[in-house]
């Protein structure tokens, strides 16, 4: 319950930051994003949170093992984290 707990408290934190397109190449992207620390207090077994001062990343796995499926969502919130984001966006 607490990792739940928490993780709707960085959602809620990063709710004013900028939203980026989720799907396949957020996933791709995500995984080159240097500089994140994961955060084990809003993480679990199916769904990680990773942050640094300008980009947050949530990774999660579905919960239906008959039709899985991986959503990956990524905020940015000042010009170094839009560039940040961008750049790995474009890298792919």
């Amino acid at each position: 319950m607490t990792h739940l707990i928490e993780s709707h408290a960085l959602t809620d934190a990063v709710s004013v930051w900028r939203p980026w397109p989720a799907g396949g190449s957020a996933a791709s992207a995500a995984e080159i994003l240097d500089g994140l620390v994961h955060i084990p207090e809003a993480s679990w077994e199916s769904s990680r949170w990773r942050l640094s001062d300008s980009v947050a990343v949530f990774d999660s796995e579905s919960w239906d093992r008959e039709n899985p499926s991986r959503r990956v969502r990524i905020w940015s919130r000042d010009a170094v984290g839009h560039r940040q984001v961008q750049e790995a966006f474009e890298s792919q």
